[in-house]
């Protein structure tokens, strides 16, 4: 899929990326107004710099177990996301890559802690990945998942959860099972 191929697209309003794809120009679906559902298929190993920054009702994505990288600003200011669940083969997350998802509550790693790329923008000062999320923001990560910390990883809240907690189909926590 070539860069800014559906920039700024109006009538887009889900999309299903076979397993056929295996790459993703920058900026595919930056400022898709209606876009809301997203499905990546299991071709993809990254996901590039800027792919659904501005895709303000964006409210479900699910990546595949076979995504290592997700770019910067990936999903810059997506105020729709609640939750997002980052697979275990992420290792690498770029600069400001869900920063301005002003509602995002949750972010849960199946795996080992990724290296997170900060940068220092003058614009907005020291940003994180997930700066201006939600108030109540925090990171979930499975049991023994090396290199996070509780009570805060990255100067967020933090919590381990029991993977058997993990209801598979929906990728959401069972909260009973939290530690």
């Amino acid at each position: 899929i070539p860069e800014a191929c559906f920039h700024s697209c109006t009538s887009l309003e889900s999309i299903e990326i076979p397993d056929t794809v295996t790459a993703v120009g920058v900026e595919a679906f930056k400022l898709c107004k209606r876009l809301s559902r997203v499905r990546l298929g299991s071709g993809m190993t990254e996901i590039p710099d800027r792919m659904f920054a501005n895709c303000h009702v964006l409210t479900r994505v699910f990546l595949p177990g076979f995504i290592r990288s997700i770019g910067k600003e990936a999903f810059f200011a997506c105020p729709g996301l609640l939750s997002i669940t980052i697979p275990g083969s992420v290792t690498t997350i770029r600069e400001r890559a869900f920063q301005a998802c002003s509602y995002l509550q949750s972010a849960v790693f199946l795996g080992s802690a990724p290296a997170v790329f900060l940068n220092g923008d003058p614009r907005f000062g020291t940003t994180t990945v997930f700066g201006f999320s939600s108030t109540n923001f925090t990171v979930f990560f499975a049991q023994g998942a090396a290199s996070f910390t509780s009570p805060t990883w990255m100067g967020y809240p933090s919590t381990s959860f029991n993977v058997a907690a993990l209801d598979r189909k929906s990728t959401r926590l069972n909260s009973s099972h939290r530690t």
